[in-house]
């Protein structure tokens, strides 16, 4: 088949299968097209969900903090900020972090900042353009 023919043939499968509404069962009756993501949230919004607050730490609190707070909200990751401006500094891969004390490289009673992966805060200087 032509490159060009196998192309639309795809575009009319994709919209016939973002516009499907309803499927017909083998009794004639229309159920709704659920799809495998949407059935598992069954059309809840966040308010729904009622997910946990954001956690962020400091670069001072101690290791033993974090991961505390980590197991208890079942984070993987958590955002490190700056105590006076809560600028965001950096994160903690609570994984890493495991390997990290298993090595001996770091002690529950260190600060997170021996841990923590930083991002890059200095670059190159932004020019602002103007006309």
């Amino acid at each position: 088949l032509p490159n060009s023919f196998l192309a639309l043939l795809i575009i009319a499968i994709a919209y016939t299968m973002a516009t499907a509404t309803a499927t017909t069962t083998t009794s004639g009756a229309t159920q709704p097209l659920v799809t495998k993501w949407s059935s598992r949230y069954r059309g809840a919004t966040v308010e729904d969900l009622d997910p946990p607050a954001a956690l962020s730490l400091n670069p001072s609190d101690a290791i033993s903090l974090a991961l505390m707070s980590a197991f208890e909200r079942d984070y993987t990751h958590l955002t490190i900020v700056d105590a006076d401006t809560r600028a965001l500094l950096g994160y903690i891969s609570i994984p890493h972090l495991q390997s990290l004390l298993d090595s001996g490289k770091v002690k529950p009673e260190d600060q997170l900042s021996a841990a923590m992966t930083r991002f890059q805060r200095k670059g190159r200087t932004y020019q602002v353009i103007t006309m």
